[in-house]
């Protein structure tokens, strides 16, 4: 399963169905908040190239509909749409690194649509998403991983950190911390 949010927890709300083949294309997620990071910050699950970042001021105009959004076309031809943004922050022509923030959630959440040639295609199985789950949070994170996100901790300092003997005690105590509890 692939986050769609810097909390890595998130809730399915809405799948729409379209086409003929009723296809789950359309899905519509909200964040919820966790130690991990912003519920409100949308995260790319693919690295690619930003093909669309934009808002539609014509109300007559389809795109119109979707408010604020940002495509991203991902190496398999598959282009991951996210609507309802409050703000974009990737641009049309970004490099976009798996994880990357792409955006603000909006008040209803975003609606992430999965297209290949313009048509939907089903976007529980290219998201990796289960059809029976819908509460999310993503792979178990390690205190360390946490700790490093949060923190804005580099590679150098990482690694510094690591040498040490009682660095799984540290991460620990670190992440406890961040999570307002008492350390170890």
């Amino acid at each position: 399963m692939k986050p769609l949010f810097a909390s890595h927890r998130y809730t399915l709300v809405n799948i729409v169905r379209t086409g003929k083949k009723d296809t789950p294309g359309r899905l519509i997620f909200v964040g919820k908040p966790s130690r991990h990071g912003s519920e409100h910050e949308v995260i790319s699950p693919v690295s690619g190239v930003v093909v669309e970042s934009r808002f539609e001021p014509d109300s007559r105009s389809r795109a119109h509909r979707l408010g604020p959004f940002v495509t991203v076309a991902g190496c398999n031809g598959v282009q991951i749409r996210f609507s309802g943004l409050a703000l974009r922050i990737a641009r049309k022509g970004d490099m976009i690194a798996e994880g990357q923030v792409i955006g603000f959630v909006g008040d209803k959440g975003v609606t992430v649509d999965c297209l290949r040639n313009g048509r939907m295609v089903d976007a529980l199985t290219h998201l990796d998403i289960p059809r029976d789950v819908q509460e999310f949070e993503s792979e178990k994170v390690t205190d360390e991983e946490q700790v490093v996100f949060a923190c804005g901790i580099g590679p150098s300092i990482r690694e510094h950190i690591n040498r040490h003997s009682d660095a799984p005690r540290f991460w620990r105590s670190v992440a406890r911390m961040l999570e307002g509890g008492a350390g170890v």
